[in-house]
């Protein structure tokens, strides 16, 4: 009976090592099921977020690149009516236009920009008693006025609900940008108004006179104005999401 025992447990030790599974391999096996299924639960439920999330991100870049875009077109329109408006009521200063040269050379060389070049490297090169000189020389006649437009970013503002998404500091720049746009264009219309006035026979010569300083100093006050909406495009310019 002893030789038929150790025989039996003899098979059983050979038929287990030949690959008989223990029940602690068959409950591995079982929790590596059990994980691939909860895995897949898991990957089901987070792939739309995740797909969201990539698709939030491209649309959140492509948004702000194009209104860079658009920012950028603006800043060299500007640029050129705060050179006009320099050296024509004005004060030129020759770090900003520098600043202004810059922005034109950058943005697209036509022949127009290749004028205003020209014009602008001969007065920086000038001395200081020169320059004076060429301001004077270059100051608008009594009563000569500008067809000046408003300006807008019309992108921007269609793409309004966009801007939420952005990071706090890119919303604040652009809303700040905004503010300055819009008293920039209150002060072209109110400088367009008092231009129209001039035209009014009904004034008196001395408050025609009065229009016509008062005009001169709006026409100041935008280049002013220009430059604080230029520059606060180049802060959005230069900043990265």
């Amino acid at each position: 009976k002893k030789r038929v025992t150790s025989a039996w447990c003899s098979s059983l030790r050979s038929w287990d090592a030949c690959g008989a599974p223990h029940a602690g391999v068959r409950f591995q096996e079982f929790n590596i099921e059990i994980s691939l299924l909860i895995l897949g639960w898991l990957l089901g439920l987070l792939s739309p977020r995740i797909v969201s999330s990539i698709k939030d991100h491209y649309e959140r870049n492509l948004f702000f690149k194009s209104a860079q875009a658009e920012l950028l077109d603006l800043q060299y329109r500007l640029a050129f009516v705060e050179f006009i408006l320099a050296q024509k009521f004005g004060v030129i200063d020759k770090e900003h236009l520098a600043e202004i040269r810059k922005i034109i050379f950058d943005y697209e060389y036509t022949d127009d920009a290749k004028a205003t070049i020209t014009i602008i490297d001969a007065i920086l090169k000038s001395s200081d008693d020169n320059l004076d000189a060429i301001s004077q020389n270059l100051k608008a006649d009594s009563g000569y006025g500008l067809n000046l437009k408003n300006y807008s970013t019309l992108f921007i503002d269609a793409n309004g609900s966009k801007i939420s998404k952005l990071p706090n500091d890119i919303q604040f720049k652009i809303y700040d940008f905004k503010n300055n746009l819009s008293f920039l264009n209150q002060d072209i219309n109110l400088a367009k108004e008092c231009h129209k006035l001039t035209f009014d026979s009904a004034i008196s010569s001395h408050n025609h006179a009065r229009l016509v300083n008062d005009i001169k100093s709006q026409y100041s006050e935008l280049q002013k104005s220009c430059r604080a909406v230029r520059n606060k495009i180049q802060i959005i310019l230069e900043s990265n999401i």
